[in-house]
C-alpha cells in the first residue's frame, strides 16, 4: 500500500503536470514537500519506531479521519454536477480502454492467479477489486495539477456506470472456475 501511495502522489501527479516549467530540483522539492508524501514518511517512521501519538492528537485524528473520503467525494461530485449529458463524449479509443480495463484485465488477472494456484475467496476478491471502476484519484490529481477536470470526471463516471455491468460479468465468469 505504501508503494501505491508513493507512486500515486509522485508519478501519478507528475503525469498531470507540465514538466517543461520546472527543473529537476524544483520538481523533487515539490514531491518531498507534498503533504501526502510527508504523511507517508511520518507514518512509516512511527510504525518502525512503534511510536504512539499522544491521546489528545490520536483522538482528534480518530474523530476527523472519517470525513476525508466524503470530502473527496464532494469535490468529485461538484465536478460531476458541472457536466451536462452533451459533455459525455468519449473517443472510441477511450471506450475500448474502459472495456479492457473493466473487463479484459480482470479476466486476464484471474487466469494468471489460477496459473499461480490461487483460487477460492482470495482469487475472487482480487479479481472483483481489479474490475472496479477507475479511481477518483484521476479527478483529484487533475485538480491538484491545475488541469481541466471535465474529461477525467467523465472518464471516472462512465467507468463507474460501466462497472455496474462488467463486475457481475467478471464475477460470473470467475465463479465458474
Amino acid at each position: 500500500m505504501i508503494g501505491f501511495n508513493v507512486m500515486s502522489w509522485t508519478q501519478g501527479i507528475g503525469i498531470f503536470q507540465d514538466r517543461t516549467q520546472r527543473r529537476f530540483g524544483e520538481q523533487f522539492k515539490k514531491i518531498i514537500l507534498n503533504p501526502n508524501i510527508i504523511a507517508i514518511i511520518v507514518g512509516l517512521i512511527m510504525f518502525v519506531t512503534s511510536y504512539h501519538l499522544p491521546k489528545l492528537l490520536s483522538s482528534f485524528i480518530d474523530y476527523t479521519s472519517p470525513a476525508f473520503t466524503p470530502m473527496a467525494m464532494i469535490v468529485i461530485g461538484c465536478n460531476l454536477a458541472n457536466l451536462s449529458l452533451k459533455d459525455v463524449k468519449l473517443p472510441g479509443s477511450l471506450w475500448v480502454s474502459l472495456v479492457v480495463r473493466n473487463l479484459v484485465f480482470p479476466i486476464l488477472g484471474a487466469l494468471i492467479l489460477l496459473a499461480m494456484g490461487v483460487s477460492g475467496v482470495p482469487m475472487v476478491t482480487t479479481v472483483i477489486l481489479s474490475a472496479c471502476p477507475v479511481a477518483g484519484l484521476v479527478v483529484l490529481f487533475t485538480l491538484q495539477a491545475g488541469g481541466y477536470a471535465k474529461p477525467a470526471t467523465i472518464l471516472m463516471s462512465i467507468s463507474t456506470i460501466l462497472s455496474l455491468v462488467t463486475i457481475p460479468i467478471v464475477y460470473g465468469i470467475v465463479s465458474l472456475w
